[in-house]
């Protein structure tokens, strides 16, 4: 440290040395952030789009994959309403000779449309494992068939077990609808019963209504599909995005989903969905509207119209995360509940740059990393500083040398009356006092050749500071030349008196305790530019040093006289 002291706090103003060091460190730290920010934002605007995208790509294939399967199942189900079989069963149309249909159906003789009906939708259902009850109620809702799968298994429901389904939620909604459409419920956890493991099986029923050529309502047609794979399909889709994965039903209950690369499905042995703790916020941003929550009710048709305007996909930032929500919509008639959303969630702990927080105080959150870099920036700032106060160093005191008399410190002839020039001027335009004090010191020449060169440069060093007490600091002391000063006092002439009693004050002191060779005497002359009507600063110095001259013969004939005496 004491080092540093002589390198640099020796040489510069201590204060100043440490300002321009904090404002430097102030600098380089502003330049860096600033920098750092339009590289960061556009690291964040790129990293927002690559997710963005990334996440919509993600939600729109897992919609894309539902959709398609949702429309099997229902082209599947109006195809088996179109079925020959089908419209003589309900158009009530018998056969005599059996129906030319395969050979073992030849051999067997069946001449009973339901039962031909039978083995064809069997053969249907067996060659798509995902469903598991294929259902033909008539308009009163009593089945007339019913097919179902139980441990992998094919059932027919004999006649007498055949129930009537009108009560069933589906029935009476199916024949509300128009000839054509499918209604599709909700998707539920069923208990087989009859299975020996009672299974539990996500399922979702797709019903249509079937009249007959007379346009007469004949019942209802229904498939119930087990959505097994497709859940664990739309978990696969989603572990290619970027955070969490659900899919979630219009009350904002989950129905699968993965988050962190796991899945989220409710355990077999749990007949409830599990729930996802920000689908107010998520189903909010869907709907646009809080009122359609009531009661954890939804009014369907409300939201429904607000989603069409919305348009397919939407994304928003939470203070939580990124959401990218889709809706998975069919063209078929459905409870509220059997809407489905693939939700995407990239949250904030995989990256603060996913909220919906201000992008400066995020960045300001990333540059606070960087603090390791302080202390090397500081020491940079220190060098520059040290820099700058030594070129200012080295300008003054060239400043200096081109400014002051090296031996006695006080302003050259050339910088001085230029100042004293200037403070004239000042005092003209703005009425104050100026006045000029010229000051000789005596026997400056009777010193050099007495005592030598030497001891009358101590002469006059020791008379100049004797000088420089008596005024102030603002008092420009110049030195004309040889033994010859001019102080410029912002003041009258009797502020000039006032200063010249202490310098003789002075004078006396330093002439009683001085164990040197020589004594100080000083002559001096007054002059106030008021005595001059536009004069110089020139006149105003001939002026006191006339003054001067008086007061030196003075002193020399009563030095004659005592010597004499």
């Amino acid at each position: 440290m004491k080092v540093l002291n002589g390198l640099i706090f020796e040489k510069t103003n201590k204060r100043r040395f440490l300002i321009e060091t904090v404002l430097t460190f102030i600098a380089i730290g502003s330049i860096g952030f600033g920098l750092f920010y339009i590289q960061t934002s556009r690291d964040i605007d790129g990293l927002r789009v690559s997710v963005e995208t990334s996440e919509y790509s993600t939600v729109e294939f897992q919609r894309e994959y539902l959709e398609n399967e949702i429309d099997r199942v229902q082209n599947d189900l109006l195809f088996i309403s179109k079925m020959k079989a089908f419209n003589d069963l309900i158009n009530d149309v018998g056969w005599e000779e059996p129906y030319d249909r395969t050979e073992t159906q030849q051999k067997s003789r069946v001449n009973n449309p339901a039962d031909i009906l039978r083995k064809d939708i069997g053969f249907y259902m067996g060659i798509n494992d995902s469903y598991e009850e294929i259902i033909y109620a008539d308009e009163n809702g009593n089945e007339v068939f019913h097919l179902n799968r139980i441990d992998e298994r094919l059932h027919h429901v004999p006649e007498h077990r055949l129930s009537n389904i009108s009560k069933r939620n589906f029935f009476p909604k199916t024949m509300s609808i128009a000839e054509g459409n499918v209604y599709q419920t909700p998707m539920n956890r069923i208990i087989l019963e009859a299975s020996v493991n009672r299974d539990f099986r996500p399922r979702i029923i797709m019903a249509t209504k079937v009249v007959n050529a007379l346009g007469e309502e004949k019942g209802v047609l229904a498939i119930s599909y087990n959505t097994s794979v497709l859940l664990k399909d739309f978990e696969r889709i989603g572990l290619n995005g970027e955070g969490h994965n659900l899919l979630l039903n219009a009350i904002g209950e989950t129905l699968t989903g993965s988050i962190n690369g796991k899945s989220i499905r409710v355990p077999g042995d749990s007949p409830n969905w599990g729930h996802f703790d920000k689908n107010e916020d998520v189903m909010s941003m869907i709907y646009e509207n809080d009122e359609v929550f009531v009661d954890d009710e939804l009014n369907f048709e409300i939201a429904y119209e607000s989603i069409e305007e919305l348009g397919w996909v939407q994304q928003d930032y939470f203070d939580w995360g990124l959401v990218t929500a889709v809706e998975i919509g069919n063209e078929i008639d459905f409870d509220n509940s059997s809407q489905w959303y693939a939700i995407s969630i990239v949250p904030c702990e995989y990256s603060s740059f996913f909220s919906d927080g201000s992008k400066l105080v995020l960045i300001l959150g990333e540059f606070t990393k960087l603090w390791p870099f302080g202390l090397p920036v500081f020491i940079v700032s220190w060098g520059i500083a040290t820099i700058i106060a030594y070129r200012r160093k080295f300008i003054e005191e060239i400043t200096e040398m081109a400014q002051i008399d090296g031996m006695t410190g006080a302003f050259n002839r050339n910088a001085g009356t230029t100042m004293l020039d200037s403070s004239l001027k000042y005092a003209t335009s703005s009425k104050n006092d100026f006045t000029v004090c010229f000051v000789d010191v005596n026997d400056l020449k009777k010193v050099n050749d007495e005592l030598g060169h030497e001891m009358g440069d101590e002469y006059l060093i020791d008379a100049v500071k004797v000088l420089k007490s008596g005024f102030r600091e603002a008092d420009h002391l110049v030195r004309l030349g040889g033994d010859e000063f001019v102080i410029g006092v912002q003041g009258d002439a009797a502020l000039v008196d006032r200063n010249w009693h202490k310098i003789l004050n002075e004078v006396d002191a330093f002439n009683i305790q001085t164990q040197k060779p020589y004594k100080i005497s000083l002559s001096h002359g007054v002059a106030s530019f008021h005595e001059l009507t536009d004069g110089s600063i020139e006149d105003l110095i001939a002026l006191a040093d006339e003054r001067m001259y008086v007061e030196k013969k003075r002193i020399k004939a009563n030095r004659k006289k005592n010597e004499k005496s």
